[in-house]
This record gives structure tokens, C-alpha cells and sequence, in this order.
């Protein structure tokens, strides 16, 4: 099933048991787009279905943004299998998928996070994959050239999450965080960094440690700021009223 807020309208085109294509369309900017969400099969003859469809909806789209995203369930080349030896046995099935990306003139869209997307959670065997990916076709990179998608961990799921982005999110005035090494000579560095650090979330060993580092780290970066502007803050107008000072 798929689910969309108030910011778009969603008009259904077609629904399948591994596909559904809708036609959306953005309120306040009026970026519209074609857009079908895959959940596919795990036996290769039954995928080869989905491929059917895929191709009969490339053929209709026309001059249109198409974006497609999903769980494939396998891969499209034997490098996005840990170990690529054991994929030989997917050679077909990663063949089919092959054709229909080309015939469907897809490619996937620029990607932030992991290359596999899919662990099967053995730590005495542990193995991934890239299972799960966002395509487009041309027309859609001339649409939105900025767009890409992020993978990351969270929840209880054996796969990433993916969120799609459009276009760079405007910064505003914020100017880009950078740490400089003095910031350890301050006082106060080390309680905050420790005050941050266990009033955040504990990190352990699982899917979603990553993400909580991050938080930590984007908890701490307002923290730091606070603590270079107490000590570093200005120093233009500080050189001028020492130097003022120091003639008076």
C-alpha cells in the first residue's frame, strides 16, 4: 500500500501484487511525476511478471519523470552481493533484471548511505545485498538533476530505509558546521561533550547505530557552536577593542 500527505495529490494508475504506479503531483510547486513502488517477488519466474510490467509502463510514459523504488529482490550485478562467488547462481535471474532496466531506460539515482541495502542478520554467516534501489529514467534527471536518495538504518527491518529528495534543502543563513581543534582547549568542552553524549540516546551494537551517532554528533554540533562563540566569537571586533584599549 502506499500512503502520501496533504502537500501532493496522487492519482492511481495501475496496481499489481508486486507494483503500484500512481501519477503524483507537488500543490506548491507543481512538480509532477510518475512513480511506481515495487515490493517483488522472491521466485525469479514470478518477478519475470513484474518485468512485463515495468516494460509495458516504459513504453507509455512518454516525455514523462518516471522514478521507480523498491525491493527488487535481487540484485543487478554480482558485485552487490558480499560475496560475489556465491551470487553465480543468480546469474539469470540478475540477466532478467539487466534487460529490463536497459529496456525500460532507467538508471539508478545518485545514492548517500551503504551500498547493500539487505543483511540477513547472521553474525556466524553474514550476508548482504543491494536488494533494494531507486531508478529513473532520463527525463526525470533533467527534471530534478539535484535529486537523490539517501539509505539508512533504523527499526526492525532487514533492509534500509530509503527517502528521496527532490532538491537540496535550502540552508537559509546557516553557515556550514566546522570544528576546529581549539575548541578542546576550552573549559567547559569536555562536560559538554559528556553532557550531550548521556543525555542522547546509548548506542549498542544493531542496525540503528549509525543513525544514533548521528544524532549525538548533530546534538553536539549546536553545543559547539554555543562554546566558540563564548570563547572565539567575534574576533574582529575583539582585536579592535584590545587595540583601542592598548592606545587609549
Amino acid at each position: 500500500w502506499v500512503v502520501w500527505s496533504e502537500e501532493v495529490e496522487v492519482c492511481p494508475v495501475s496496481t499489481s501484487m508486486q507494483m503500484i504506479t500512481v501519477w503524483v503531483r507537488y500543490k506548491a510547486s507543481g512538480d509532477t511525476f510518475l512513480c511506481s513502488f515495487v515490493y517483488a517477488s522472491n521466485l525469479a519466474s514470478e518477478r519475470r511478471e513484474l518485468w512485463k510490467e515495468m516494460e509495458t509502463i516504459g513504453r507509455s510514459v512518454e516525455n514523462n519523470p518516471w522514478i521507480i523504488q523498491g525491493d527488487f529482490n535481487v540484485a543487478l550485478s554480482t558485485l552487490e552481493h558480499s560475496r560475489s562467488s556465491d551470487s553465480r547462481m543468480d546469474l539469470n535471474a540478475i540477466k532478467d533484471f539487466q534487460d529490463v532496466v536497459e529496456n525500460c531506460d532507467m538508471v539508478d539515482l545518485a545514492q548517500v548511505g551503504p551500498s547493500f541495502t539487505w543483511t540477513n542478520c547472521q553474525e556466524e554467516n553474514p550476508i548482504s545485498k543491494k536488494l533494494d534501489r531507486v531508478m529513473v529514467n532520463s527525463c526525470w534527471i533533467s527534471s530534478f538533476p539535484q535529486s537523490y536518495v539517501s539509505f539508512e538504518s533504523g527499526g526492525v527491518s532487514d533492509h534500509l530505509r530509503m527517502h528521496t529528495q527532490l532538491r537540496d534543502v535550502p540552508q537559509g543563513n546557516m553557515k556550514p558546521f566546522k570544528f576546529f581543534t581549539h575548541l578542546t582547549n576550552h573549559p567547559r568542552f569536555l562536560e559538554v561533550v559528556a553532557r550531550v553524549w548521556k543525555e542522547s540516546e546509548p548506542i549498542f551494537h544493531s542496525r540503528s547505530a549509525l543513525r544514533k551517532l548521528q544524532e549525538k554528533l548533530k546534538a553536539l554540533k549546536f553545543e559547539l557552536r554555543g562554546l566558540n562563540r563564548d570563547m572565539y566569537g567575534d574576533l574582529p571586533g575583539r582585536v579592535k577593542q584590545a587595540y583601542e584599549e592598548l592606545c587609549a
